[in-house]
């Protein structure tokens, strides 16, 4: 039986900044705009 779920949305466990970075760079190539790590970040 579950009896608890973990949710970390801030990075407090897991940093998934850079998977989102990632995911942000191939969504826009798609549309053939581009994005470095500053303007992600800013």
């Amino acid at each position: 039986m579950l009896t608890a779920i973990l949710f970390d949305l801030d990075g407090t466990i897991v940093n998934t900044d850079p998977i989102h970075y990632q995911a942000w760079r191939e969504m826009l190539l798609n549309y053939s705009m581009q994005i470095d790590e500053i303007s992600y970040k800013s």
